[in-house]
C-alpha cells in the first residue's frame, strides 16, 4: 500500500477522508454540536475537501480512488500542468490554509474573550 512521504497518509486513508468529507452534511450533527453546522465550518469542509482531492490528483492515486470520489474522474495521466503549475497551487493552498487557520485562531479568542465576559 502506498503511503505519501509528506503526510504519511496510505492511498486508503485518503479514501476515507474524501469520502467523510463528500458526504458530510451539518443537518446531521448540528444537534450534538451546533459549531458543525455553521457556514464558516462548512467553508472548511469544503477547503479540506479540494485540499485532499488536489493533493490525490497530484500524487496520481489510483484510479479507483478517483472513480470512488466523482463518477467522471479527472484523467490526471492526460493532464497538461507542468511542475511549476504543482509548485504555484501548492503556494495558493498553502496560503488560503494559513488565512484559514488565522481567521479560525480570530474566532476561538472571539469565543474566549465572550465567554470570560459571562
Amino acid at each position: 500500500m502506498n503511503r505519501c512521504s509528506k503526510t504519511g497518509l496510505t492511498d486508503q486513508d485518503f479514501k476515507t477522508i474524501l469520502d467523510v468529507l463528500n458526504v458530510y452534511d451539518p443537518g446531521d450533527i448540528i444537534d450534538q454540536i451546533p459549531a458543525m453546522g455553521t457556514p464558516e465550518f462548512m467553508q472548511d469542509v469544503q477547503s479540506a475537501f479540494k485540499a485532499v482531492l488536489a493533493h490525490v490528483n497530484r500524487t496520481k492515486c489510483s484510479s479507483d480512488l478517483m472513480q470512488h470520489v466523482d463518477k467522471n474522474p479527472v484523467n490526471v495521466e492526460d493532464d497538461d500542468l507542468d511542475e511549476q503549475d504543482y509548485i504555484e497551487a501548492d503556494k495558493q493552498r498553502d496560503a488560503e490554509e494559513h488565512k484559514l487557520k488565522e481567521q479560525a485562531m480570530n474566532r476561538l479568542v472571539h469565543n474566549m474573550y465572550i465567554a470570560s465576559l459571562s
